[in-house]
């Protein structure tokens, strides 16, 4: 039988581990979510995630459409429709012009993105193992900030304050 994949729409990254595979309970993976907000993109991926699990394979899961099933990809958030994915194996990255991201790049979290997956059949519900993924926004995890400047605060210059008890005279210390 053909695998099945379906393509998510455009949307924020949630927790991606796209780089370096993510360890929880002793599992280690390639993991992200996306959180999508356009109600009629979320109309036409559950569509045709109806359309992926019409066959025998995925009997137990017609149903999708109800919050809360347990088993599924995906639901609903406050954020948005949250559709996660995960595999044991890196998935391929590529930026908006479909050329394969540098070694090195670190999606964050605020990213937008979307991702192609496979879909699997288990004994608890229906899985999606990310295959691929395409990047129309990055905002790299662990790269420049992401603050606006404010004008009044603590700045690493205030560190600089050779006043009060603890600082330094610079000279040797005399105990």
């Amino acid at each position: 039988m053909a695998k099945k994949t379906i393509m998510t729409p455009w949307g924020t990254a949630s927790y991606p581990h796209l780089l370096k595979a993510d360890t929880f309970k002793n599992q280690t993976k390639f993991k992200t979510g996306v959180v999508v907000t356009n109600q009629a993109d979320i109309g036409m991926f559950k569509d045709r995630f109806k359309e992926l699990i019409a066959d025998e394979r995925f009997k137990f899961a017609k149903n999708s459409d109800r919050k809360g099933i347990p088993g599924m990809p995906f639901e609903d958030t406050d954020a948005g429709f949250l559709i996660k994915s995960s595999s044991k194996f890196k998935p391929a990255g590529f930026d908006s012009r479909n050329n394969p991201l540098p070694d090195g790049v670190n999606v964050g979290g605020g990213s937008t993105i979307r991702f192609l997956a496979q879909l699997f059949n288990y004994d608890e519900g229906i899985s999606l193992q990310i295959l691929s993924y395409q990047v129309r926004d990055l905002k790299e995890w662990g790269g420049a900030s992401q603050f606006e400047p404010v004008d009044d605060g603590y700045t690493v210059d205030d560190m600089q304050d050779t006043s009060g008890p603890y600082a330094s005279s610079g000279a040797d210390l005399d105990i």
